[in-house]
């Protein structure tokens, strides 16, 4: 019989106990993705008892309730009817259902993505947002947060989550693998205070299967699934224009004299620039004043390869490197 090495087996212990799915800001769904829900009925067959790792969650057999179904896009804020209430919003849900539309903007930077306002007949927004995702997103992840809105009947409250468990989630119409279950506990003022739970695809953020858990007095239980997904292609703005411009770069490589760099999209940037080489040193650096491109000299650079590292103005988080090689 073969023997396994022990390097070997060390590598698939390690493998095996640590790989576990992680969601990251950068994955959520583009604009332009469209989610289908079907709502259900047969709430005793949810399991929210199970956690840890490498659960199985079987749901493929649900019972439809006869609602109408929901639709949710996500869009760029700025297309929206309402954006001028929302301005430091830079994603949005553009949700229908039967005969009804609304609307729900968040904040979504690398950390967390945070509820900042609403609009179904009027605006609601958010003197302090609700922490709705943190990133990156695990196993064993808890994030506790207060919110207060215009219109809380009760003074605001608190949007405590916490990732439980992951594993495979078997639905009607498909089954997902990696999926992250997050339980979050709602509290309005101490009036409202249920709990809800979140299926959530680790690949994309995708909410794929929902379920609350209501208190039997103002809240009811509802439980719905994704029957259909599509991905769009418009990037994310993270967190201002900029960020779309340094997801979508061209620029010369291997430099001979001079490094130049457009960013992707016809307005300008501004932000600022680090050139440092393989080892972390600086080499130089300036600022980017509303320009469409770049051109850094590099005659005096010695050969080799170099980074050069491009930050948001608004927010220093947003960056993006590339490596250049000088001939």
């Amino acid at each position: 019989m073969k023997k396994l090495l022990l390097s070997n087996l060390l590598l698939f212990l390690s493998i095996g106990v640590f790989a576990q799915p992680v969601l990251t800001s950068d994955e959520m769904l583009p604009y332009g993705s469209v989610l289908n829900y079907k709502f259900i009925t047969d709430y005793s067959m949810i399991d929210v008892t199970s956690t840890g790792a490498n659960v199985t969650w079987d749901y493929s057999t649900v019972t439809l309730d006869g609602s109408d179904d929901l639709n949710i896009t996500m869009v760029n804020p700025s297309s929206t009817p309402y954006a001028s209430s929302f301005p430091n919003s830079n994603y949005a849900y553009h949700e229908t259902q039967g005969t009804d539309e609304d609307y729900r903007y968040f904040s979504l930077t690398s950390s967390k993505m945070e509820r900042v306002g609403s609009y179904a007949s009027s605006a609601k927004t958010y003197s302090d947002p609700q922490v709705e995702y943190v990133f990156p997103l695990t196993l064993n992840t808890t994030n506790n947060d207060t919110w207060d809105n215009d219109q809380s009947s009760f003074g605001g409250g608190t949007y405590d989550l916490n990732c439980i468990a992951y594993g495979t989630l078997k639905l009607p119409d498909a089954t997902y693998n990696n999926v992250l279950l997050v339980k979050v506990s709602f509290d309005e003022g101490g009036f409202l205070d249920f709990d809800s739970y979140f299926w959530y695809d680790s690949d994309n953020g995708a909410v794929l299967f929902q379920y609350v858990q209501g208190d039997g007095f103002f809240v009811a239980d509802q439980a719905l699934y994704v029957s259909s997904l599509t991905v769009g292609t418009d990037p994310i703005i993270l967190s201002s224009a900029n960020a779309y411009y340094l997801k979508d770069l061209t620029y010369n490589n291997p430099v001979n004299n001079t490094l130049n760099v457009a960013f992707g999209n016809s307005s300008d940037f501004s932000g600022k620039y680090v050139i440092a080489n393989t080892l972390g040193e600086k080499i130089s650096e300036g600022t980017i004043t509303g320009q469409q491109s770049l051109n850094l000299p590099c005659e005096e650079l010695k050969q080799g390869m170099y980074l050069l590292t491009l930050f948001e103005e608004q927010n220093s988080d947003q960056k993006k490197t590339i490596r250049f090689v000088k001939q």
